[in-house]
């Protein structure tokens, strides 16, 4: 086995190994109470499934076009979305403050038998009515607290629940991506501590 070769190996097998014990580490971690035992009954809510259709005002507000500047990217798969802002003041143009629609939990914070993901159902809910559901997920390794955890399988159910009102339809148009992605971000190589080289995506220098 050639140096060059024995040191990819070993640093494989350095990376393998922080993973597992980063893994290891969050599926210990005990689920707060509250996560597992408090959250909304949705069967209430399913019987007003398609009972109060929005106004040309609120679907204009949902689908207003997405900006450069609410993009972010994804820096090693490349893969853009909208950032939990713009979500959050497009559901607020379209159906006023917070107050008036809520991205309320309909089931229990659960870990995947592998111990590596935590995944939860959430339910959209615009002034008592039903208007989606999504299961959010997060991979435990990439976050640092059961919280951030937690809060990022919010955004994810948030995303996916958007995405039935066609909030930033655009960002799963593949062709619509890819111009986007070319015009906001660059691709750079980058050497790793292990001195592997790998690409990432970052932004482009403003002009």
């Amino acid at each position: 086995m050639t140096v060059a070769k024995a040191t990819v190996r070993a640093a494989a097998q350095a990376t393998a190994q922080a993973t597992a014990q980063a893994t290891a580490k969050a599926s210990r971690q005990v689920l707060p109470a509250q996560w597992t035992t408090q959250w909304t009954d949705p069967r209430p809510l399913y019987a007003s499934v398609s009972s109060r259709p929005f106004g040309a005002e609120a679907r204009a507000a949902l689908a207003t076009p997405v900006q450069p500047d609410e993009v972010g990217i994804d820096p090693e798969r490349g893969w853009l979305y909208l950032k939990q802002g713009g979500y959050e003041q497009r559901l607020d143009a379209a159906f006023g403050a917070r107050a008036a629609w809520r991205l309320l939990p309909v089931g229990p914070a659960q870990v995947t038998g592998s111990g590596r993901v935590l995944y939860r159902p959430f339910a959209l809910v615009v002034g008592g009515t039903f208007v989606s559901e999504a299961v959010g997920e997060a991979t435990l390794a990439s976050f640092d607290t059961l919280a951030t955890a937690h809060r990022w399988c919010e955004y994810t159910a948030l995303v996916r629940t958007c995405k039935d009102l066609g909030v930033a339809s655009e960002l799963w148009d593949p062709a619509v991506v890819g111009r986007m992605r070319d015009r906001l971000f660059t691709a750079v190589w980058s050497r790793d501590a292990a001195g592997r080289s790998r690409r990432l995506w970052v932004q482009r220098p403003a002009q």
